[in-house]
């Protein structure tokens, strides 16, 4: 061609990779010009394929490097070398133009538009419904732990007079290491999962490898939009009336499906990926062409070494008067730095005595010291901190243990001002965090020592930040003193850290092989057979397939061997045989291998994900396990039944006048619900006999309480029916309630007052029966728009509760509540009510929708959400009909699960850093008195004592005394 320019002897070479910084300028557009191509465009564009090496622009290479969510496209486009990049909404081009006059090949970055507000808006629907997933999925991994605990108490006696059966313990203790890790994997998997959906599918399409990503999209788009639109469509054709609740089971079913299905391939790829990385290892005695048994053999034999080896760690901050090669060493002979930190874990000193090597338990390291590369080093991510690129919140929320380049010479290099900055507000940031903890900790009233603990280990934590933040201010303050010395301020110039570890000895083969025998069986054969030989088959059959799982994802673990070969290009294939024609399509493959592998290595098997969710779960089994071993420590059954503390002076003295302006609209109790003749006091009556609940029976405490409430012989505690009951229905649990009847009012009325939460096992009834709620709850509150998933929460909770075992169903205090109630209905009185304060309460709820008795609780749990979880049942209209909840302002546990219909608000006059206070049934009682009166204007002869605790701890107004003379100070003093 004539007009051909001439050919440029210039290669240029660009590699382009997602985690590196990379300053772009962006179009000037906001909308990319269009490109239209018809089919001439198409074919020169092929013809010029394989030409394009040859061109007038120079021979120029676009290498794709791992970290690329897909590979780059490349085209010719109005005689311009371009090379796309796809980017979650957006494109990077790299567009090679050449300059006929100079002869030069100029690279041109830029970013063009790929999106649209409704791809954002259909991304953002996609991901609320997996982030919603993801939620009721730890919900399911806490429940899991939490039943565990709860079984293990309920086979060593705790729930009832059971023998201790320790032959289950030690089982189901042994379970909880594994479960951890495998709910932690899982967890880590669906934070994979919900973050690629918002990122376009890019890691789905690595991880199902279909040979077409049309099919991929066409899957996503099914489960995401497609049959749940149907469904909605053919809901509202048949004008159901549950139409968005059957959209959005069937919509997160979809979706919950499809993350199982990628879980699948996840697994899959990183033990296929681990097995190949061990055959191509060249100091394993393992090859491609050898059998199946003998690959696992040396994988798990490497996994082994990996991990009881002793390692050495060595820190460098180093610059650019050294080549640090990923293959070499700092601290190899003739190197001129010195580590700046260096340690050596206690195991690995462990490693170094004598008498380990003696048994031929640790053995020398064939090759003196064996380098083991960093899993960020391998994976090559390494950002560029520049002038440019420089961001103080950035630089300050990096991890310390992060791996980046500060440009400290040449154009681009960082300025005094930056690097002051950046120092600075490392150490200003941690005095504020140090500050913010003391001043949490302060404004809980925890005490002088409580607090200066808590300061002085968050400056025992915080001071590894601030010392390697000064470490590297001054190696970069010596590298600036460097340049000025030299002149060379146009010399691009660097620092930046490095890490080093060294396998200094190994563990014996035997020894190796001895350790994983024992935790196969340990950890997974004898907890599996301890959960199937006690019934618990849901746990049992989860615990045998996600421990298996584990357990191959642990012994196959690609990162381990990463660490040891130090570099992920050990997938690719040997391209020496490999013809022309399929060049392409090898390199197409070697690109999906690693990025794949660099994908799950890095979101999930070795990320911090990971190891947030065991440490999530290691913390909720800490809580569990405390409460198991007080529960335990306590013994069973009957609890602390504490005598309410305080004094009352007779109502006859002193009163407190109701509220004129709208009081409570509650204090007066019609229709059945009051005490007979004590219809203007109810809702005060029923908050007392809530408190009275907790108090002992046999020594006459309660019917003393009775008495100072009521006048004596108006209400009666009838501990011997309820004693008779228990004896002859062998009750033995936790749960405790007590029976008041009124023979002064001249009828059979009755109340069953139930005990709230007084010990530990208490508090395992209450996570038992509560705990899926409350998180379902958060869960709720934390998602945008979460409350549109609310008519598909109980169904949710539901599903999760299959878990919990025949047995501990069995020892659920509602059963017995509603036994005795039933009970007493047969027996006694059909004019039954129901009462309770905390655990107390809900149980009242539960039995009074059970039994269809009207129920009055003081700050209980409801049971809206969780209604399904329950045997028998509960219905929606039961709750709305039969249940009445008293909620403190601020009390935490009545907001627990979702309010029925009927309701009560009151106030609490608790200081707002205590909100725990407000669930104290004595100020509830207080509040009551003060706001409905403890004299009731429309009936005189209706008197109610005054509690001491009202005004002396709880800081409400004295009472008004009715006589002259008389003070409320002394008759508290004398009062008992």
């Amino acid at each position: 061609m004539a007009d051909e320019p001439k050919k440029s002897e210039q290669l240029v070479e660009v590699s382009i990779s997602s985690g590196e910084m990379i300053s772009v300028e962006k179009s000037e557009d906001t909308e990319p010009p269009g490109v239209t191509f018809d089919e001439e465009n198409l074919k020169e564009s092929e013809r010029n394929a394989e030409e394009r090496k040859h061109s007038a622009y120079g021979p120029i290479d676009f290498i794709d490097h791992h970290s690329l969510k897909s590979t780059s496209s490349s085209l010719f486009f109005k005689r311009n070398l371009i090379q796309v990049y796809n980017q979650r909404n957006s494109q990077f081009v790299i567009q090679a133009k050449h300059d006929d006059e100079n002869g030069r090949t100029g690279i041109t970055a830029k970013v063009g538009k790929d999106g649209s507000v409704g791809l954002m808006a259909m991304r953002m629907a996609y991901t609320l419904v997996a982030a919603l997933m993801t939620g009721f999925l730890l919900i399911f991994c806490l429940q899991v732990l939490l039943f565990l605990f709860l079984q293990l108490s309920a086979h060593m006696g705790v729930t009832e007079a059971d023998d201790f059966e320790s032959k289950f313990f030690l089982g189901t203790v042994f379970s909880v290491p594994l479960f951890v890790y495998s709910l932690a994997c899982a967890m880590a998997i669906a934070a994979a999962f919900v973050s690629d959906t918002w990122n376009g599918h890019t890691f789905l399409n690595q991880v199902m490898n279909f040979q077409d990503e049309v099919a991929t999209q066409w899957t996503a788009f099914w489960v995401f939009i497609g049959i749940p639109l149907l469904v909605a469509i053919l809901s509202l054709f048949v004008r159901s009336d549950s139409w968005w609740s059957i959209t959005a089971l069937t919509w997160y079913s979809c979706v919950f499906a499809l993350y199982c299905v990628f879980a699948v391939f996840v697994v899959y790829y990183e033990v296929q990926g681990t097995m190949v990385m061990v055959k191509r290892h060249e100091d394993l005695p393992v090859s491609e062409n050898d059998n199946f048994f003998s690959v696992i053999k040396y994988t798990i034999l490497f996994r082994q070494i990996q991990r009881f080896s002793g390692v050495e760690n060595l820190q460098y901050i180093i610059d650019d008067k050294v080549v640090h090669r990923r293959r070499s060493s700092l601290s190899e002979e003739g190197s001129d730095y010195t580590a700046f930190k260096r340690n050596k874990s206690l195991y690995t000193k462990f490693t170094q005595l004598a008498f380990l090597k003696a048994w031929g338990v640790i053995v020398e390291e064939p090759r003196g010291r064996c380098r083991q590369y960093v899993i960020d080093e391998v994976r090559d991510r390494t950002p560029f901190v520049t002038s440019n690129t420089w961001s103080l919140e950035k630089l300050y929320c990096r991890s310390r243990n992060q791996r980046f380049v500060a440009v400290t010479g040449g154009p681009f290099a960082l300025t005094s001002v930056q690097s002051k900055s950046s120092f600075v507000c490392a150490l200003i940031g941690n005095i504020f965090i140090i500050l913010a903890i003391a001043s949490l900790a302060s404004y809980l009233e925890l005490g002088v020592g409580p607090t200066l603990f808590i300061i002085l280990l968050s400056i025992f934590i915080m001071s590894n930040n601030v010392l390697q933040s000064v470490s590297l201010y001054k190696a970069y303050r010596a590298q600036v003193r460097r340049k000025k010395e030299d002149n060379s301020d146009d010399e691009d110039k660097v620092i930046y850290q490095v890490w080093e570890s060294f396998r200094i000895n190994r563990i014996s083969d035997k020894a190796a092989w001895t350790i994983f025998v024992f935790e196969v069986v340990v950890f997974f054969i004898w907890p599996t057979i301890t959960l199937f030989s006690v019934d618990n088959y849901a746990i049992a059959t989860l615990f045998f397939v996600t421990g298996l799982i584990s357990m191959v994802r642990h012994y196959f673990n690609a990162a381990s061997v990463l660490k040891d070969i130090g570099d992920i290009g050990v997938l690719d294939e040997d391209l020496s045989n490999v013809s022309s024609r399929r060049l392409g399509e090898v390199r197409e493959w070697d690109f999906r291998e690693k990025a794949r592998l660099d994908l799950i290595i890095g979101k999930i098997s070795h990320g911090r994900r990971r190891n947030v969710w065991i440490w999530t779960f290691a913390v909720f089994v800490g809580i569990f396990c405390s409460l198991f071993l007080v529960a335990f420590q306590s013994g069973t059954s009957e609890g602390d039944r504490a005598v309410p503390e305080g004094r009352v002076v007779k109502g006859s003295q002193f009163q407190y006048t109701p509220e004129r302006i709208l009081p409570y609209p509650t204090c007066r109790m019609g229709n059945g619900l009051a005490i007979p003749g004590n219809e203007e006091t109810a809702l005060a009556d029923y908050a007392f006999l809530a408190r009275v609940a907790y108090t002992e029976s046999e020594n006459g405490i309660a019917q003393q309480w009775l008495d100072e409430w009521f006048g004596a012989g108006y209400a009666f505690d009838n501990f011997t029916m309820v004693n008779d009951y228990r004896n002859e229905n062998d009750v033995s649990s936790a749960v405790e309630f007590k029976l008041f009847t009124f023979p002064g009012t001249g009828t059979d009325f009755a109340i069953v007052a139930i005990r709230g939460t007084s010990n530990a096992w208490d508090a395992l009834a209450d996570a038992q029966l509560w705990s899926a709620a409350a998180l379902a709850q958060y869960v709720r509150a934390i998602l945008p728009l979460g409350g549109i998933w609310t008519p598909i929460f109980e169904n949710l909770i539901n599903a999760v509760s299959i878990i919990e075992s025949e047995r501990l169903k069995e020892v659920s205090y509602y059963k017995e509540t509603a036994d005795f109630v039933y009970h007493v209905k047969d027996a006694l009185t059909e004019n039954v009510r129901i009462t309770g304060h905390s655990l107390g309460g809900g149980l009242a709820f539960i039995t009074g929708a059970q039994t269809r008795t009207p129920a009055i609780g003081l700050s209980g749990p409801n049971n809206k959400l969780s209604r399904k979880t329950f045997e028998p049942r509960i219905s929606k209209k039961a709750l709305d009909e039969f249940t009445f909840n008293i909620v403190p302002d601020r009390d935490p546990v009545p907001r627990i699960d979702d309010l029925s219909e009927l309701y009560q608000r009151i106030h609490c006059t608790a200081p707002q850093n205590n909100p725990l206070d407000c669930h104290k049934v004595s100020r509830s009682v207080c509040e009551i008195l003060v706001k409905c009166g403890n004299r009731p204007p429309s009936d005189g002869n209706i008197t109610r004592p005054i509690l001491c605790e009202c005004f002396k701890e709880f800081d409400y107004a004295k009472p008004t005394p009715i006589n002259e003379g008389v003070s409320i100070d002394d008759e508290c003093k004398m009062s008992v």
